[in-house]
């Protein structure tokens, strides 16, 4: 197949993971299919097999000595995004049940989770100053993507406020 570009195992495999951030994004917004058993089936799968990409991405970091920017800046992103949805549709399923057991104020309480997973983020970066001595060994690119953890969590607390998740519906028809 000499008529094709050459392309980077890590620009494939890019690939793999911003088509099935696609489809998700797809389904999970753009109404192309009904909300129904078949619509779930098709996240789950794809959450599970896309979820491996970045096991393999953090295994394989891992053990390298230095990572591209561009790598880790597009699959921190990537990963941003994924979570995104992951955490929408499980907050939107469980939104009646949190809403019984913690009231109306339990979108607000996401903060803790955000300002918790920024602070964890944030004493993973401070790994990288010179001036600190004793390092845990902790690879330098779970940094950043504890932040972007933190970024995404905080995108579905602001996603659910304004789509009333945390509103009592019972009684009225809903």
């Amino acid at each position: 197949m000499g008529w094709l570009p050459d392309i980077t195992e890590g620009t494939y495999h890019l690939g793999n993971v911003l088509f099935g951030l696609g489809a998700l994004y797809l389904l999970h917004f753009g109404g192309i299919a009904p909300r129904g058993k078949f619509t779930i089936a098709v996240e789950c799968v794809l959450f599970v097999v896309y979820a491996g990409y970045f096991v393999i991405y953090f295994d394989q970091w891992a053990r390298m000595p230095k990572v591209g920017f561009r790598d880790l800046a597009a699959v921190t992103l990537v990963f941003a995004g994924y979570l995104f949805l992951v955490c929408s549709e499980i907050v939107l399923a469980l939104s009646g049940v949190l809403t019984r057991w913690r009231g109306e104020k339990w979108a607000k309480e996401m903060d803790y989770v955000y300002l918790m997973l920024a602070a964890v983020g944030l004493l993973v970066s401070i790994n990288r100053l010179d001036i600190v001595e004793n390092k845990p060994n902790i690879p330098d690119f779970y940094g950043p993507f504890m932040i972007a953890t933190a970024l995404a969590v905080r995108a579905v607390k602001t996603r659910a406020e304004i789509g009333e998740w945390n509103k009592d519906r019972r009684g009225n028809g809903d």
